[in-house]
């Protein structure tokens, strides 16, 4: 009977113990998860920046390597200033076509296989306006243009 009385304690007493656990790994799994994607970002940014000082691509992204060739001859003036070049925009097009008709975005984000170009500033005439391109497998799906 005291051996039931100890077993049961025990199992109550170890539950708790295992739901943490089981929530510390879920945690655990997703900083993980958050530390790829960091390390994808960094990688992609390192590359632009190589690029801008005029050195070689990172072996970060070799698969890149063709689209790191082909945006050195995008334009970096303020395409994305008129509501016209937007409409150049289409689904399905690649990044470094995105970027040869609207130029370099302010900024990108990545979240999993996704990756979004913002294109944000002042425009004279409109104020404060932004725009983003939405990119799933380095094409276009969707097209958020300003409001100018």
């Amino acid at each position: 009977m005291i051996a039931k009385i100890v077993a049961l304690i025990l199992i109550l007493t170890a539950t708790p113990v295992f739901a943490q656990e089981s929530e510390r790994v879920r945690q655990l799994e997703q900083d993980v998860h958050l530390l790829k994607s960091t390390v994808v970002e960094q990688g992609r940014r390192i590359d632009v920046l190589e690029r801008e000082i005029g050195g070689k691509s990172s072996a970060v992204a070799p698969k890149k390597e063709s689209a790191v060739q082909s945006q050195s001859s995008v334009s970096t003036g303020n395409s994305w200033h008129d509501l016209n070049t937007w409409g150049r925009v289409k689904d399905g097009m690649s990044e470094s076509q995105v970027m040869s008709i609207l130029g370099r975005p302010t900024s990108v984000e990545n979240i999993g296989p996704y990756r979004t170009l913002f294109y944000r500033g002042e425009v004279s005439g409109s104020g404060s306006v932004s725009g983003n391109i939405k990119l799933s497998d380095d094409r276009v799906w969707q097209v958020n243009a300003p409001v100018f």
